[in-house]
């Protein structure tokens, strides 16, 4: 009971005390990377303006815009205005002359008007 309220004691030397040695240096080690990190990634998102939690997929989002998809899609949009710039709408080829809007030319609502004017 006692080793458990107050840890485990070794005697300096054995076997088991170099084994209790390494692992309290293994975590102060990890402790230290970790507190490493939480400053390093700290500073990253004073810079870029957001919060700690959420800056790397801030970053990753921003890795994104820079990768292939960015140059697919402006090829993209290239071809789509080239294809836009020479397309022509023939409207009288699909407008229906004997529709019922086009037979009561007369018949203008006093809304329409107000808009088309």
């Amino acid at each position: 009971r006692q080793e458990k309220l107050k840890g485990k004691h070794h005697a300096p030397g054995s076997k088991a005390w170099f084994t209790a040695i390494k692992e309290h240096k293994r975590f102060a080690e990890l402790k230290i990377e970790r507190d490493n990190y939480i400053v390093e990634t700290s500073a990253r998102a004073k810079f870029w303006g957001t919060s700690f939690n959420s800056i790397e997929h801030r970053e990753g989002m921003e890795k994104l815009d820079k990768g292939k998809s960015v140059s697919k899609s402006n090829k993209k949009l290239e071809q789509l205005e080239q294809e836009f710039a020479q397309f022509k709408i023939d409207y009288f080829s699909v407008m229906n002359i004997s529709a019922d809007h086009y037979r009561y030319k007369g018949h203008t609502s006093d809304d329409t008007k107000e808009l088309e004017l």
